[in-house]
């Protein structure tokens, strides 16, 4: 089967719906022949390998409300000749290539997040995304509560399939020289008895870094690392130095591989302060817990609560609540056992559900019962009079 994944980016763009699509092409190739049809960044149209993967990066000539303009992506999508698409959402002019140009491929949607932000694009596309939602072969989430909370997906009678983003977990997390390696951090980034957490990802709004910032002046004996780049980064390093934090706030760049790893086993535990529903996974939060750190989540809707259990594997406070969020900071700052044991929780819920060993057989075992309807709709005799019967 010919599968064709359609997403707005794929890596090294950052993103956990990037990530996912690249878990997905990955683990699907071994089965079947994938193409990546996503937008390219470099203002022309790029083709590649990722491994067995065909990458293909189409030029885009602008952004509306965050939208890639592509003129070329319906007649991309109608020469490769899917047998299945695999839509991740959001993405509405993917979707309008896939009504347009090729429907009689079976869908596959992965539903990320819902359209918080792009109200134009919501109101002109939404229709048309239920419907095909009705209508497609599989709907994936990540978390059965993300799907519950979901505005989008709500009283559409379907049933998905739940299938969370899995990680790839690498050998030297357990070893001594990384761990050596982790405390020599540490102590360099949090000297003495100081506590240090971290949050990793984009420095866009929905996140609620400022919101954390401000709790960190409530926090005296807390140091911060923020790993990431975005939209809003300089507006976070402003702010750093208004509220006088430069001596305990580090902005570093995006960390990939052995870095990220190392700054979240250096970690006491974990911020993801979100204050909207945009979020819907948290992948950091997954890897934190691989190192047996607890996290603190807001009561977001969707899936983030799902991942972080409350007070099983992490402490959750309202979005946007400055002083729960400090409050949750300094509790966890002073109190050992209760890091270690939200840890060893987080831990144990991650290694059983969220690796991508797990995450690649649900994958698999999805797309082989959609290629099976493929077949056998082309073998099915067609209906229609035929010339001699009787």
């Amino acid at each position: 089967m010919h599968i064709v994944q359609l997403a707005k980016y794929y890596p090294p763009h950052l993103g956990g719906i990037e990530n996912n699509t690249r878990q997905c092409a990955q683990a699907l190739v071994r089965d079947h022949r994938v193409t990546v049809l996503a937008f390219s960044e470099s203002g022309k149209t790029v083709r590649e390998k990722d491994g067995d993967v065909d990458v293909i990066r189409l030029r885009s000539f602008g952004k509306i409300s965050s939208q890639e303009l592509c003129f070329t992506i319906g007649f991309e999508l109608k020469r490769l000749k899917p047998d299945i698409v695999h839509l991740h959402a959001p993405n509405p002019l993917a979707m309008l290539a896939y009504r347009m140009f090729t429907p009689h491929a079976r869908l596959v949607i992965t539903h990320h997040t819902d359209m918080v932000r792009q109200r134009l694009l919501r109101l002109l596309f939404l229709p048309l995304y239920r419907r095909l939602v009705r209508s497609c072969s599989a709907l994936v989430v990540y978390t059965r509560k993300y799907y519950e909370d979901c505005t989008e997906l709500s009283n559409l009678g379907r049933d998905p399939e739940i299938i969370p983003n899995g990680t790839m977990v690498p050998d030297y997390l357990k070893d001594a020289s990384f761990q050596a390696e982790a405390q020599a951090l540490r102590e360099k980034t949090a000297p003495g008895d100081r506590i240090l957490l971290c949050f990793i990802g984009r420095f866009v709004e929905y996140k609620g870094l400022r919101h954390l910032l401000h709790a960190m002046v409530a926090c005296p004996n807390a140091h911060a690392v923020f790993a990431g780049d975005g939209p809003e980064r300089e507006a976070i390093y402003n702010r750093v130095k208004e509220l006088k934090l430069t001596e305990r706030v580090m902005l570093v760049g995006p960390v990939f591989g052995r870095s990220k790893w190392l700054l979240l086993r250096a970690s006491d535990f974990v911020v993801l302060p979100s204050i909207n529903g945009t979020e819907s996974f948290g992948q950091f939060l997954v890897e934190a817990q691989l190192c047996a750190r607890p996290a603190i989540v807001t009561s977001i809707p969707g899936g983030v609560t799902e991942v972080v259990l409350p007070n099983q594997c992490g402490l959750v406070v309202p979005p946007g609540d400055v002083s729960a969020l400090a409050t949750a900071i300094r509790r966890l700052a002073r109190d050992a056992s209760l890091r270690v044991k939200l840890g060893a929780a987080g831990e144990a819920r991650a290694r059983s559900r969220y690796t991508a060993e797990a995450v690649d057989d649900l994958v698999r075992g999805l797309f082989s019962k959609v290629a099976k309807e493929v077949t056998a709709q082309a073998s099915a005799p067609k209906k229609g009079f035929v010339l001699g019967s009787t």
